[in-house]
């Protein structure tokens, strides 16, 4: 019948199986962490191509993975945010630590140790970590878990204990009634090794939805106290093992506090909390386990504290710079700077601006993306020249353009032309040696844009002078030479050979030679210009000689040194600079005589005399020459000393002379001393400086004169220097020096 619907066979009773467009589930996963709790899933795949005809979720997750890491979970933050410390933020590295909010338990907060930066993160390392109220962080978020560990799952404790249990595993106080808590039993061990013990029940309340432990309260109120202690029985004591017979032993479970060390604090200042882990403990050194906190002795220690209440300080909250306002060329950046106070909970609250100490940060900069692209025939520039311009005789005033370098006289007046393509003149400034320049008096600046220096002076005008056309800049250089110099100059250029210089190509569009003269009106020719030769290396035989050839343009006024590029370009060839130069094909020869005898005519110290010889340049035929043209050689020694023992040094006196004065209490004879050699009686200098001197002069006995003579005026020095002794009246006034004079005279 396969005319027959589905719909008529529903309507006639036949069962239908409806087929399901799931594939079956995978297994769940490895657990995404190796130590505290993770999570793992498991998936099925949809077959069919609509996803609508697949209703139902495609994955599911679960906690996995019950042992925590060292540290517990503040321990997973820190060392997530820490990953942070090896990324720069803007050029810096921080150091990052993690922080807890209460309301986003799940969200990974980093916070920086310094600079107030606080980040918060989604991050799937959190998953499964414990959010409170019997759910897990999934994917950011607080999601409920059933007692299976599954997300979402609505399985739940049964008041047994049991997950997804029926409530018929164990035995209840009569009377109570299933509700939402449940007592949670777990026996310890037997207390005795052997014969017949007891246990006692570890008892915890536990939500039936969640199996989490709530307050013993719950419980009571709702199934009252379920019996804690039971009878239990071991091998009897008389058995044996393989180690010898059994030992009765007693273990009575001991109660206490296990109390670990506070963690950080939740706030640098204003006031934080520290947390630690309290726990009741019951065993011994074998085995131990949690139990309630009611079980262990009073005083319950405490499990956090306060900390860190000093007052927050103030600082500088930077926000993030904007984009640059151009697109192209110059623009400027902005980012936001407020004065902020760290609360607590690590909130930044605003505050007025000068209660933060330190200097306010930056809240613009220029910035530049790249370089606008402007038309090329719309770009400023400034029209220089590279070359040298020297003034060779005076003229009252010269003109060149920016770039060249001037040599000039003083006294003349000077223009530096500056002219700027696309950029308008009248706003042209100058510098000089880097200062601006005061334009005013002798120095002025046309409405082109031309420095003008007016009477220029060496001492006021030397320097480099700078042209400014927005940020073009161009330099040029002004030194003084004397006239006398410039004549010098003048003379020492002498033009090349017309010959040379008729080689021209044919192929260039400027006239052969000829450039522009920015000092003139016309156009003047471009030459190279050549120096003297400088003389032959060598002496004798071939050398080389070498001279200075410059492309200029030469006039009566001036002189203008361009680089050889303008006159090769202008198709002239540049005359060499170096040649070669012959000096006498035939070089002369040193002639050495034999030595002289040390004799005693020659002395030089005591003992010591000295010998020489003849040396001379000659050439072959015998012709002497010059000691220069032998250069090239060495020159051989022609004195040497020698010993000699008849060298001897010795003081020479001569005669004494008569006693002067011619009579008085006081007079004196003199005698000459002169040093010589002993045998050849020649000068020795200084050679006596060293023996003992003899006198050069002795004490006369007195003589008393007569009659008194002495003089009478203070001028008698000039009668004796005019001759007036001879006439009696000046002999009278200046009688002693009259008669020292005649007496000397004639004497």
């Amino acid at each position: 019948m396969p005319w027959i619907t589905v719909l008529t066979l529903i309507t006639l009773g036949v069962c239908v199986p409806v087929l399901s467009n799931w594939a079956p589930w995978s297994a769940y996963g490895p657990c995404m962490k190796t130590c505290g709790q993770g999570i793992s899933f498991k998936r099925r795949m949809c077959q069919s191509r609509k996803q609508a005809d697949c209703p139902g979720e495609h994955t599911k997750y679960k906690i996995c993975n019950d042992q925590e890491c060292p540290g517990g979970a503040s321990d997973v933050r820190k060392s997530l945010c820490q990953r942070y410390n090896h990324v720069a933020q803007k050029g810096k590295y921080l150091s990052w630590t993690s922080m807890v909010e209460p309301n986003n338990i799940c969200t990974l907060v980093c916070k920086a140790n310094s600079g107030g930066h606080v980040v918060k993160l989604q991050s799937v390392d959190l998953d499964g970590i414990e959010c409170g109220n019997g759910s897990y962080c999934l994917g950011g978020k607080c999601s409920p878990v059933g007692c299976d560990k599954v997300f979402g799952s609505d399985t739940v404790v049964d008041i047994c204990g049991v997950c997804g249990g029926v409530n018929a595993t164990c035995d209840l106080k009569s009377g109570t009634k299933a509700g939402k808590y449940y007592w949670k039993t777990t026996w310890a061990p037997c207390s005795v090794t052997c014969g017949t013990g007891y246990q006692e029940a570890d008892l915890q309340c536990a939500s039936i939805r969640s199996g989490r432990p709530v307050e013993q309260s719950h419980c009571v109120q709702t199934q009252g106290w379920i019996v804690t202690r039971k009878q239990c029985s071991m091998p009897t004591c008389e058995a044996t093992n393989n180690q010898g017979p059994l030992s009765r032993v007693d273990r009575q479970p001991s109660r206490e506090w296990k109390i670990g060390k506070f963690g950080p604090c939740t706030s640098e200042c204003g006031g934080g909390m520290q947390y630690r882990r309290v726990e009741c403990v019951q065993g011994n050194q074998e085995i131990s386990r949690v139990v309630d906190n009611n079980l262990c002795p009073l005083p319950h220690p405490a499990s956090e504290q306060t900390c860190n209440n000093h007052k927050c300080g103030s600082l500088w909250s930077v926000g993030l710079w904007s984009p640059c306002s151009a697109s192209c060329g110059p623009g400027r950046m902005k980012r936001s700077v407020v004065c902020t106070t760290k609360m607590s909970d690590g909130r930044h609250l605003p505050i007025k601006e000068h209660m933060c100490r330190s200097n306010k940060p930056e809240t613009a900069k220029p910035c530049y993306t790249k370089a606008c692209e402007v038309d090329a025939k719309y770009i400023p520039l400034i029209r220089s020249e590279n070359l040298t311009f020297i003034q060779l005789k005076q003229v009252p005033s010269i003109n060149v353009r920016v770039g060249s370098n001037a040599i000039i006289i003083p006294k003349t007046r000077v223009t530096i032309r500056c002219p700027v393509k696309n950029f308008p003149p009248h706003i042209v400034n100058w510098k000089k040696n880097d200062y601006i320049l005061p334009l005013y008096g002798r120095v002025r600046k046309s409405m082109k844009g031309a420095l003008k220096i007016r009477y220029s002076i060496a001492e006021r005008d030397a320097g480099t002078y700078t042209c400014f056309a927005g940020s073009l800049q161009a330099n040029s250089s002004i030194q003084f030479q004397t006239l006398k110099k410039a004549q010098k100059i003048a003379s020492a250029f002498n033009s090349a050979d017309e010959d040379l210089q008729s080689n021209v190509k044919k192929n260039y569009k400027m006239s052969p030679g000829i450039i522009a003269d920015a000092s003139g009106t016309r156009h003047k020719k471009v030459q190279f210009l050549t120096k003297k030769w400088s003389p032959c290396t060598v002496s004798c035989g071939s050398g080389t000689q070498m001279r200075e050839v410059d492309c200029a343009i030469k006039t009566d006024s001036y002189l203008k040194l361009y680089p050889d590029s303008e006159c090769l370009r202008a198709g002239l060839q540049k005359p060499g600079t170096v040649q070669k130069c012959v000096e006498m094909h035939q070089c002369p020869t040193w002639k050495i005589d034999k030595w002289t005898n040390c004799t005693a005519q020659h002395c030089i110290r005591d003992g010591i005399s000295m010998i020489t010889r003849q040396v001379d340049c000659i050439f072959s035929n015998g012709t002497v020459a010059k000691p220069s043209a032998c250069h090239g050689e060495l020159v051989p020694e022609h004195r040497r000393i020698c010993g000699n023992n008849k060298c001897i040094s010795l003081w020479r006196t001569s005669k004494w002379t008569g006693c002067r004065p011619y009579c008085g209490p006081t007079r004196y004879k003199y005698r000459i001393l002169s040093c010589i050699w002993k045998h050849s009686k020649k000068p020795a200098g200084i050679n006596c400086k060293r023996k003992q001197r003899p006198h050069a002069r002795v004490a006369c006995e007195s003589s008393s004169c007569i009659n008194v003579c002495r003089d009478k005026s203070r001028y008698c020095s000039l009668v004796t220097y005019m001759k007036m002794c001879r006439y009696p009246q000046f002999r009278t006034e200046c009688c002693r020096s009259c008669r020292n004079h005649v007496y000397w005279r004639y004497r």
